[in-house]
């Protein structure tokens, strides 16, 4: 919703995965008609991803591997297997025309971040990065 309100361009969420339980609860209450998946993503096909037809990836991977608070084990984490995921289906993914990551301070200098450009410049994504503070935008943030 808030990529629609900051970009006046109205978007149609054709699926929505999470693994927690009181997100997806949260979710589904305020998202009745949207297509929700709860499980881990690596559980997510090629075929499954290709029959929404998704024109737009908006993804927050697991930040624990990056942060400046945890033990910043990066690609080693098994939280970054989602990601990883990912970044294997997106060559697959035909009707793609943008991907917008979001995560925290410490991404940016990491073996992460470098998989996930090394992926979008095969596939001949324009990359454009930026380091947003929340309050910024509005949003609060501690």
């Amino acid at each position: 919703q808030l990529v629609e309100k900051s970009t006046g361009v109205n978007f149609e969420v054709v699926a929505a995965v999470d693994v927690n339980t009181t997100a997806n609860q949260i979710y589904r209450l305020n998202h009745p008609s949207t297509t929700h998946w709860q499980r881990n993503i690596t559980g997510i096909t090629e075929q499954q991803i290709n029959k929404l037809r998704p024109e737009i990836l908006l993804m927050s991977p697991p930040c624990q591997p990056h942060t400046r608070l945890g033990k910043r084990k990066d690609i080693e984490d098994p939280r970054s297997d989602a990601l990883k995921h990912v970044l294997q289906l997106i060559p697959s993914i035909p009707s793609l025309n943008a991907i917008l990551i979001e995560n925290v301070q410490g991404f940016e200098t990491s073996e992460s971040r470098d998989k996930v450009i090394d992926v979008l410049t095969g596939c001949d994504y324009l990359i454009q990065e930026f380091l947003i503070n929340p309050v910024d935008l509005g949003i609060p943030n501690s």
